[in-house]
């Protein structure tokens, strides 16, 4: 899944990285977006890519006492009444430079990982979304992230980006090919402070390097 992500690129160099003709005002650098959060996406209006500010998690259609729905799933996305309608209309593409996954440990708090490119370079990943917020569409992790999590965001790399973004309603199905984990070798992970898992908490520090501690166990003088 995908539960929190950073951004730390400038509005300049995001406009121009995804050749955008319009560019919302927004906070960055953001070390933590956290779910029903605001975040810059990438979406294609009137035959123009802008970047403009939404919501993290898509209402709840049917049910609006439930959570918003922060991800869907690249097997159902297409078919599933929540998804179908954005996913045929309102592809976007969400610009981050790093996500966060916690590994699950028996009796214990999970242990956060940050994820970024092999090159540390800004990356996209595939949403879909209303008028005012998106979800961000998850499948099958890869060989690199499964010891970590069992999914991850789907990843579209530049070649792909007009074509998830401009693909008319009736030729939709074909974006399936899209919907596949990265390459093995495109991302690293790497242990994180526990801070991560405070909201408030948005500094750079955040995606540093820590060495887990290891888990003292107490043996029995009997």
């Amino acid at each position: 899944m995908c539960g929190r992500y950073a951004l730390i690129q400038s509005s300049e160099d995001l406009a121009a990285l995804f050749e955008c003709k319009g560019v919302a005002t927004h906070n960055i650098p953001q070390y933590n977006i956290a779910p029903t959060q605001s975040a810059p996406v990438v979406c294609q209006t009137a035959g123009e890519r802008r970047m403009v500010m939404m919501r993290w998690g898509l209402s709840n259609v049917g049910n609006i006492e439930r959570a918003p729905l922060i991800n869907a799933r690249a097997e159902t996305v297409a078919d599933k009444p929540s998804f179908r309608q954005a996913f045929r209309r309102g592809r976007c593409l969400v610009p981050a430079d790093a996500f966060y996954e916690w590994r699950k440990q028996s009796g214990a708090e999970g242990e956060p990982f940050a994820v970024a490119r092999q090159d540390r370079c800004p990356f996209a990943m595939a949403a879909v979304r209303d008028r005012v917020s998106f979800t961000i569409v998850t499948t099958e992790a890869n060989k690199t992230l499964r010891p970590y999590h069992h999914r991850m965001p789907v990843i579209i790399d530049e070649a792909g980006w007009a074509s998830w973004l401009e693909t008319p309603e009736s030729e939709v199905l074909s974006l399936r090919e899209f919907l596949v984990s990265a390459p093995d070798d495109f991302m690293e992970a790497w242990p994180i402070s526990k801070r991560i898992n405070r909201v408030a908490e948005d500094d750079p520090a955040l995606l540093e390097r820590v060495v887990p501690q290891p888990v003292l166990r107490q043996t029995s003088l009997f």
